[in-house]
């Protein structure tokens, strides 16, 4: 697999664009290692660094990614690829090596092209599958909006959390009011203390 170069890199990695046709290549992040070329050891990058410019000039410096091997001319630029590197990309390859097969026998190289082919040639099977399957439960939202069943709700759980001593009571009070978020419901007693609408409902 060829090589990458950074972005921030001015001129092209390699004989075609680099006048020098030797490269030392070392790895990021940093360990002590030797010269590549004279085998002198170091234990800073910026001593190594300042080695190569004084005593190797027809020698490439390069500084390698660790996670996905691509080369970069300098320290600041590999250490700040390096910090939002996400490892080695997909080869050509390998991503072609995943397939999904059909029960036709025919293969797709991608899950949205085996399904567009089995409802284009299979859709008495799909919708049999599609009825078999447990419907998608709906997505509550959380509403600011309180009707009068919600308050009675509401009131009727805060004083079942003091009867018992506890200290919280929005998630308790939530469990029986799904569309309301905790801070919903803190802030709803809050406003039903200050309108002296929280009393302790009469058993």
């Amino acid at each position: 697999m060829p090589e990458r170069s950074h972005a921030d890199d001015n001129t092209p990695v390699g004989a075609a664009g680099d006048p020098k046709d030797r490269m030392a290549v070392y790895g990021y992040p940093w360990v002590a290692c030797i010269c590549q070329v004279c085998s002198s050891w170091f234990t800073r990058a910026i001593d190594l660094r300042a080695h190569h410019d004084a005593q190797h000039t027809t020698v490439s410096l390069r500084f390698q990614c660790t996670k996905c091997r691509s080369l970069h001319r300098r320290w600041n630029g590999v250490a700040t690829h390096y910090a939002r590197c996400r490892g080695s990309p997909v080869s050509p390859v390998d991503a072609a090596a995943e397939t999904f097969a059909c029960s036709c026998g025919r293969k797709f190289n991608s899950r949205a092209g085996l399904t567009l082919h089995r409802n284009t040639c299979q859709p008495d099977a799909r919708n049999a599958e599609r009825l078999a399957s447990p419907p998608t439960p709906p997505v509550l939202r959380a509403s600011s909006l309180w009707t009068e069943e919600e308050d009675a709700i509401l009131i009727r759980r805060y004083w079942e959390v003091r009867a018992e001593g506890k200290g919280e009571y929005s998630k308790y009070v939530a469990l029986e009011l799904p569309k309301k978020t905790d801070r919903q419901v803190r802030d709803r007693v809050s406003t039903l203390k200050k309108a002296g609408l929280l009393s302790e409902p009469r058993t």
